[in-house]
């Protein structure tokens, strides 16, 4: 399934951190290992929401999606409604802030904490 979705992604020209890793797992941390791993499944999440070709192609971490135009407030409704599926978090409606949205690494932050206190994080 993975590699069938990654296919499609990649008809619109997009890359969703398909990267194999070169380091052993030896060289992580368990932290990071999660991590990466949150950061690949919101990136997939966000290939899903903005699913006509506006991703671009190297997108990184901690690029602002709002200034690079790929999401908006709409999307980000969307997104968040995924988010909440696939990670059993509930997003207040106070929480639907860009701040916790901003970019990839600041959604993996804002789900991590979700996930291990299930209270609002502090704003970045």
């Amino acid at each position: 399934m993975k590699s069938v979705r990654l296919k499609s992604m990649r008809a619109f020209g997009l890359r969703c951190f398909a990267r194999p890793m070169r380091a052993s797992i030896s060289q992580f941390s368990l932290v990071n290992i999660v991590n990466t791993e949150l950061k690949q499944r919101i990136q997939l999440l966000l290939c899903d929401v903005v699913a006509n070709g506006d991703v671009a192609e190297e997108l990184q971490p901690d690029d602002n999606l709002f200034q690079l135009g790929i999401l908006d407030s709409v999307l980000l409704v969307r997104l968040v409604e995924k988010m909440e599926d696939v990670f059993a978090i509930a997003v207040e409606d106070r929480e639907l802030s860009p701040d916790y949205f901003l970019s990839i690494e600041r959604m993996a932050l804002y789900v991590e904490h979700k996930i291990n206190t299930g209270s609002t994080p502090a704003q970045p």
